[in-house]
């Protein structure tokens, strides 16, 4: 497994990825393609992840 660390401009956040070295396959990633791709709308809002409310 290799550790690659990117810094995503369009999201303004760093994204880590853990790759298989042998397939070059990304194994997982933080934050995920979707968390990343919900930032850039743009009736994105801070907290939209979570929610707050019981």
């Amino acid at each position: 497994m290799r550790l690659i660390i990117e810094e995503n401009d369009e999201a303004g956040a760093y994204v880590y990825k853990t790759v298989d070295r042998r397939t070059g396959e990304v194994i997982s990633q933080i934050p995920r393609e979707e968390v990343l791709k919900m930032k850039e709308r743009p009736d994105y809002d801070v907290g939209d992840l979570v929610s707050t409310t019981a």
